[in-house]
C-alpha cells in the first residue's frame, strides 16, 4: 500500500489510514472528511465539498457581504445594517437569504410579525413541533453524517445554527438536542410568555 500521509491533493491533506483503500484528510477550510484513494489521485476529489463555497467570500448578495466560511455549508454575513448573521450557501446562492433577521423582520407582513419576536419565529422552536417528512432519524435537528458515519445533533436559533456534536448512537444524538431545544428554546418561550403584551 503506497503511504499517502501527510501529502497533499487540491485543498486536502492526507492525515490518516482508515482501511480499505480510504484515507482521512483536513481541508484547508478546517473541515475533516474521507476520501478513496483513487479519487485523490486522479483529482475527483480535492476538498471537502467546500471548493464550490470558496469563491463566495466578499461577495454580495441583496444587503449581504460574505466575510469568512464558518463550516461546510455557512458563511458569516455582514448586513448593510451593520449586523452580522449566518446564512447557508443555498440561501445565498439561490436568492433565499438577502439580509440578516433583523432587517427581514422588518419587512414582514402585518400578519407574519406576530409569529416573530426578536429574531425568532415562534411556531418553529415550539418544543411539540414533529419533524418534516423528510427527516429520517424521525428527530428534527438530527441527521446522519455520512463523510464520518456518525450521528450529527444542531440546533438553530436567532438565525445562527449551533453544532452540538457528532454521535455514534441516535439516542446520544437526540439526547443532545433535546438538552439544547429546553435550554435555548425552554428558556425563550418562558420569557416570552412572561413578557408578551408588555
Amino acid at each position: 500500500m503506497n503511504d499517502l500521509t501527510g501529502q497533499r491533493f487540491g485543498h486536502l491533506v492526507v492525515k490518516e489510514y482508515i482501511g480499505k483503500s480510504r484515507w482521512i484528510c483536513l481541508c484547508d477550510c478546517g473541515c475533516m472528511t474521507e476520501a478513496a484513494a483513487g479519487n485523490l489521485k486522479k483529482g475527483h476529489v480535492t476538498s471537502c465539498g467546500c471548493a464550490r463555497g470558496l469563491g463566495i467570500v466578499g461577495k454580495r448578495f441583496g444587503a449581504l457581504t460574505v466575510l469568512r466560511r464558518i463550516d461546510k455549508d455557512h458563511y458569516e454575513c455582514l448586513c448593510d445594517c451593520g449586523e452580522k448573521c449566518t446564512r447557508s450557501y443555498g440561501g445565498l446562492m439561490h436568492g433565499g437569504t438577502t439580509s440578516c433577521c433583523s432587517c427581514t423582520e422588518k419587512r414582514r407582513s402585518p400578519s407574519r410579525k406576530k409569529y416573530f419576536v426578536e429574531g425568532t419565529h415562534l411556531p418553529q422552536i415550539q418544543l411539540d413541533k414533529q419533524p418534516p417528512k423528510t427527516n429520517k432519524s424521525g428527530h428534527i435537528g438530527v441527521c446522519w453524517d455520512k463523510s464520518r458515519g456518525k450521528w450529527m445533533a444542531n440546533i438553530r436559533f436567532q438565525g445562527k445554527r449551533y453544532n452540538l456534536g457528532r454521535f455514534d448512537h441516535i439516542q446520544d444524538a437526540i439526547d443532545a438536542r433535546e438538552a439544547a431545544e429546553k435550554e435555548i428554546f425552554g428558556d425563550f418561550l418562558t420569557w416570552y410568555e412572561d413578557n408578551k403584551g408588555k
